[in-house]
C-alpha cells in the first residue's frame, strides 16, 4: 500500500497538468471574449458614425434652408420691409408666418 507520501507524489503531476489545462482554457476564453467585445464596439462605432453623419447632413440642410437672405426675402413677401429685434419668422413648407 502506498502511504500518504506515495499518494502525494502521484497526485502532484495530475495537479500540474490540471493547472496547465485550466490556464490554457482561461487564456482561450479571454481571447474569445475580447474578440466578441471588440466586434461589438466596432459595430457601435459604425452606428455612431452613421448617426453623426446624418446629423451633420441635416444640420447643413437646415443651414441652407434657414440662411439669412432667404429669410429676408420671405419677410419682404410677408409685408415686413426691415428686420426688427424680437421678430419671429416661422417657415413651414416654404410659406412664411411672421410674428411681431
Amino acid at each position: 500500500m502506498l502511504g500518504r507520501q506515495g499518494l502525494k507524489k502521484g497526485v502532484k503531476p495530475f495537479y500540474s497538468i490540471l493547472l496547465i489545462i485550466l490556464f490554457l482554457f482561461l487564456t482561450a476564453f479571454f481571447k474569445i471574449t475580447l474578440r466578441r467585445l471588440s466586434y461589438s464596439l466596432y459595430q457601435e462605432n459604425r452606428k455612431f458614425d452613421r448617426i453623426q453623419d446624418e446629423y451633420y447632413f441635416n444640420l447643413r440642410e437646415y443651414g441652407r434652408v434657414m440662411r439669412t437672405d432667404r429669410l429676408e426675402n420671405l419677410a419682404k413677401k410677408g409685408s415686413l420691409n426691415e428686420k426688427k429685434k424680437g421678430q419671429i419668422i416661422q417657415v413651414i413648407d416654404g410659406k412664411a408666418l411672421i410674428i411681431d
